[in-house]
């Protein structure tokens, strides 16, 4: 058994966390004692493992500022990860959810009035209420969906909860995930459990996951392109079906969490013997 300590500067509800809790889920399936220190967990803001005993969180620097007077937002922000270090180190601009808002006004002019009666987004996304990000992307996201009259079409959900994420991936017809030069990124990944084809941007992490027109599209990252792999989506739904099988069976194979905890352990085993070669060597050096 090998004590695994996470260290991780917010455990909200964001991709990076859920992946940071499936390593820790994958290490303790194989026996070992894992730990999480992060510099900030909010209750009411998390997922479940760090809530209901599945791992010990320890919070540390909590207590110093996300800014001074609206400043140095950075500074602070490393002042409070290098305290976790000695201590022992959403809606998001970034993730371009108006191309989604836009892609979405273009589908309405290549669709009839009955199609378009069928069509509903609904963006779902963390949502922390005392990040000013999050705050001000979100004002700007209803604003444009007024601006473009899609506000009938459109539906905004804040930190789903996982049973109402469950829902909407199994009742979606199609998932469409808008960053670009994105990281791995679990939320392709989860779509694809639910045998559901993802529209992704051909860019990063879904390069890696979505094979395109196998599993999903990749797109580039302009509303026309969107718009015309979700009129094909739309459209075709045998295809729509047969993306997202695909899609599950890819899943299985490559994405499983047993295959994750297979190949996470394997690193840490081939980590340890590492590990425990230089020792030896250093050893024999030493007793020359």
């Amino acid at each position: 058994m090998v004590k695994i300590i996470f260290l991780h500067p917010d455990l909200g509800v964001g991709g990076a966390e859920r992946l940071v809790l499936d390593a820790g889920l994958a290490f303790k399936s194989k026996g070992h004692d894992v730990i999480y220190y992060t510099n900030h967990h909010d209750p009411s803001h998390c997922f479940a493992e760090t809530m209901n005993g599945t791992f010990p969180v320890n919070v540390v620097g909590d207590w110093i500022p996300r800014s001074i007077f609206g400043r140095f937002r950075a500074a602070c922000a490393y002042a409070r990860m290098v305290f976790a270090a000695i201590y022992l180190a959403w809606y998001e601009k970034k993730k371009n959810l108006k191309l989604a808002l836009f892609a979405l006004e273009q589908l309405k002019n290549m669709v009839d009035e009955t199609e378009w009666e069928r069509v509903h987004l609904i963006i779902a996304g963390g949502f922390d209420p005392i990040n000013l990000e999050n705050m001000e992307h979100f004002i700007e996201l209803t604003d444009l969906t007024a601006e473009l009259d899609l506000e009938e079409k459109v539906t905004f959900m804040k930190s789903p909860r996982d049973l109402e994420k469950v829902s909407l991936l199994y009742n979606c017809k199609a998932l469409i995930y808008t960053p670009s030069n994105e990281h791995f990124g679990i939320v392709p990944l989860e779509a694809m459990y639910y045998s559901k084809p993802v529209i992704a941007v051909n860019s990063g992490g879904p390069t890696e996951t979505i094979v395109n027109e196998v599993t999903g599209f990749l797109c580039e990252p302009t509303s026309e392109s969107f718009a015309k792999a979700m009129f094909t989506l739309m459209t075709d739904p045998e295809l729509c079906r047969k993306l997202g099988e695909a899609g599950r069976k890819r899943f299985d194979t490559k994405f499983s969490f047993e295959a994750f905890t297979n190949q996470i352990d394997g690193i840490l085993t081939r980590e340890r013997q590492i590990i425990s070669e230089a020792r030896a060597i250093e050893y024999e050096k030493k007793h020359k």
